[in-house]
């Protein structure tokens, strides 16, 4: 899969400013359908939405530290979907450089982990190593 302005991407973060930066680093990059939301129940009702109208999510970006649970608690949620259409990337926010905040998403299956603040350049960057690399 490659990178596409055509993709469906929802941004799951709590913080009011920080999702308007990343919503508009989105945008910036020429992304079109970028929805996202504060609270990470109405994100899984998002990607389930999706999934009926077969535009499934392709790329989730999910805030670390939330509730009533954090980015990893909602990975696994969508995972529990079973859906094979749904088969999004994930890239985990967060503001923490705790170790065991990053070997618990990374042992969780979240291999895309950016720490805040970034800048969009190091958006850019994941975002070409999740979906530019060539298969081994």
């Amino acid at each position: 899969m490659a990178v596409s302005a055509k993709m469906q991407i929802l941004l799951v973060e709590d913080i009011v400013e920080v999702r308007k930066t990343v919503k508009d680093m989105l945008r910036k990059m020429g992304f079109k359908h970028v929805q996202d939301t504060g609270e990470p129940e109405k994100g899984l009702k998002i990607v389930q939405e999706a999934l009926e109208v077969d535009e499934p999510i392709e790329l989730i970006l999910v805030n670390f530290n939330m509730t009533p649970y954090n980015g990893i608690e909602f990975y696994k949620k969508v995972q529990a979907l079973n859906n094979p259409k749904q088969n999004a990337k994930f890239i985990l926010l967060t503001a923490s450089t705790e170790a065991e905040v990053i070997k618990t998403a990374i042992s969780t299956g979240i291999k895309n982990i950016l720490v805040k603040p970034f800048s969009q350049q190091q958006l850019v960057e994941k975002l070409i190593q999740m979906f530019e690399k060539k298969a081994a």
